[in-house]
């Protein structure tokens, strides 16, 4: 699997509190909770500043902020292993913050991006755009035009969904990015979810494939 392969989550919380002592107050409650949370979760490095908590491994990230808007970022490399995992922390996390904000903070704008590199013999721009307009924007360009992917933005109720389909050398790069907003309490189960939204994705894909266009 390619190391490119990465899930990240994004959450900024717009309702944030603009007082510096309580955000303080928040960042001491989740930093003292992560201390003694940290066993369980698979990070192997923890520092915290005067505005930041952070936790890494090779393979999980968690990010939180509170310079300004409170922002928080997890993610993961190889999502294909490892999205199980990170359900596990974001579960136990967002239950957490759920009981320490108030239902007014818990308003959340939402960004998740997610590349997955795999094996592919189908020039997926190719077969999307077509021999006949590739030949004919070739002649507008006055030289030979290669497309090397597609980019679809579409929405799904109050899901605004970007990707791009590409094929370099013998690989296909699947790349979906979704913004949306969460209200009251963070849900839990919320990367098993948005998995389900990549493989619905990546199952359009296939169809398109594989259907004469």
């Amino acid at each position: 699997m390619s190391e490119e392969d990465l899930f990240t989550i994004n959450l900024s919380f717009p309702r944030s509190p603009k007082a510096t002592r309580t955000k303080n107050a928040y960042k001491e409650k989740i930093r003292s909770w992560l201390v003694e949370e940290k066993k369980s979760m698979p990070f192997e490095k923890m520092t915290s500043s005067k505005s930041q908590i952070s936790l890494e491994s090779r393979d999980f990230l968690l990010l939180i902020d509170f310079s300004k808007k409170i922002t928080l970022v997890l993610g993961t490399r190889k999502p294909i292993q490892n999205l199980e995992k990170l359900n596990e922390i974001s579960n136990k996390l967002f239950s957490y913050l759920n009981t320490i904000m108030p239902e007014e903070v818990k308003e959340v704008q939402v960004n998740t991006d997610i590349m997955i590199t795999k094996r592919g013999e189908t020039d997926f721009a190719k077969k999307v755009i077509g021999d006949i307009r590739i030949a004919k924007i070739g002649e507008i360009m006055k030289s030979p035009w290669n497309p090397l992917a597609v980019v679809f933005e579409w929405k799904t109720g109050m899901r605004h969904n970007l990707s791009m389909v590409g094929k370099f050398q013998s690989e296909v790069n699947l790349f979906l990015s979704s913004t949306f907003k969460w209200e009251n309490n963070l849900p839990l189960d919320a990367i098993v979810i948005e998995k389900g939204e990549f493989l619905k994705f990546e199952e359009m894909i296939n169809k398109i494939t594989k259907e004469e266009l």
